[in-house]
């Protein structure tokens, strides 16, 4: 499945690229000849034509970006082929869901961030955390999408990224690969006392943002 997933994740990239990544949910819906209209909830139609449509109340706004792009994400599954695999592989729509959303997601997250706004944050700030808040402001995403960008910039990579309010983790998210002493809710003593090797930024008092990345 990690073959799949990658082939996709590049496959979204070189789509991207083919429209000077343009990262803009509703100019790309239409450059890649999607109908964008409001309804009751947000969700893919195959159509002819393909129709995404985002919940009435959040259409137009900034929410919606990120809420498109995963729709997007889900046409390009089908457009690519990989829907196609996914449903061969697992033998059903339904067993191939879980693993479906999961590369959506992702992929909607690469989509609203793309390949080179994300290599600009690396080259000016490495792993560290202020790359995160870099990213939000290079793309407009909030703050949990430009979190779950940076930990998955790379399926198979080793990182993880949290937040910590006092001596409450508010929020925590890896690639699996890695292991964290806490998760969302935790209590915890000092974060460096806790993770050494992470790398801290403080976001106000007892505000701290965290990296980590290993490597193999």
């Amino acid at each position: 499945m990690d073959e799949i997933e990658c082939s996709f994740i590049h496959y979204l990239k070189r789509v991207q690229t083919g429209y000077r990544h343009e990262n803009d949910f509703y100019k790309f819906a239409e450059l890649n000849d999607v109908e964008v209209v409001p309804g009751k909830m947000s969700c893919l139609f195959r159509g002819p034509p393909p129709t995404i449509t985002i919940q009435a109340d959040l259409y137009g706004t900034k929410q919606s970006q990120a809420i498109g792009m995963h729709e997007m994400a889900h046409h390009l599954l089908e457009q690519g082929g990989f829907e196609a695999k996914m449903l061969h592989w697992y033998g059903g729509f339904d067993e191939a869901l879980p693993t479906i959303e999961k590369m959506c997601f992702h992929g909607g997250l690469v989509l609203q961030m793309p390949e080179p706004m994300f290599e600009k944050v690396t080259k000016r700030y490495g792993t560290s955390p202020q790359g995160i808040l870099y990213l939000m402001d290079l793309s407009g995403a909030e703050f949990k999408e430009a979190m779950a960008r940076w930990v998955y910039a790379q399926p198979g990579s080793y990182r993880a990224a949290f937040a910590a309010s006092g001596n409450n983790i508010t929020h925590a998210m890896t690639t699996g690969n890695i292991w964290l002493p806490f998760w969302i809710n935790s209590r915890v003593p000092e974060v460096h006392i806790v993770l050494p090797e992470a790398e801290l930024m403080s976001l106000g008092e007892r505000i701290v943002l965290g990296t980590l990345v290993r490597y193999g």
